[in-house]
């Protein structure tokens, strides 16, 4: 029975007619995920970056949840940035270029990190105030009507902290939805 994927409760009707509970099934986890895919999601990101005997070594890492804060998202690896400021835009661009190509998600996402001078920059950019966002990815994240940026001390970050620092120690990007 684990086997079929079923739940316990369509385990009598796959006895009875399994074309059926299959059909039934498959139509049920459709439905699901549609619901899923269809209202907002909140990310949480970091960057690691640390310089030790003349060299330096860097991570980003963070999760996307659900509005029932259901884990749907993770990511940890390494980052090539040169600074920790660009090790906090390197994670909330991956989430950001991860979530928007998703063509089965419709929802809005809220991405949270503890880098307040980012989401300073964020907002006046948006805002039409500053200066011209610096890669095209940064330009496409800021016109995306259906993104915010928010400031939320590291504390609430929902384990983007420790996904970033393990990032650091890791040879390859790990990403998964979930």
């Amino acid at each position: 029975m684990s086997e079929l994927n079923f739940p316990k409760d369509m385990f009598n009707i796959w006895q009875a007619n399994p074309m059926g509970a299959a059909l039934l099934q498959r139509k049920n986890r459709l439905i699901q995920d549609f619901a899923w895919w269809n209202h907002d999601f909140i990310g949480y990101t970091d960057g690691a970056w640390k310089f030790k005997n003349n060299s330096h070594t860097a991570g980003i890492g963070g999760c996307i949840l659900d509005k029932e804060k259901n884990l749907i998202f993770v990511f940890s690896g390494p980052s090539s940035a040169s600074s920790p400021r660009d090790s906090e835009k390197e994670a909330i661009l991956f989430l950001f270029q991860i979530f928007h190509s998703q063509k089965a998600i419709q929802g809005r996402l809220q991405i949270n990190t503890d880098c307040i001078t980012i989401v300073e920059e964020f907002q006046r950019q948006r805002a039409g105030l500053g200066k011209i966002p610096e890669s095209q990815e940064w330009a496409t994240l800021i016109n995306s009507p259906g993104f915010t940026l928010r400031y939320t001390p590291r504390e609430h970050l929902v384990g983007a902290h420790e996904l970033a620092n393990s990032g650091a120690k890791r040879n390859n990007m790990l990403h998964a939805w979930c």
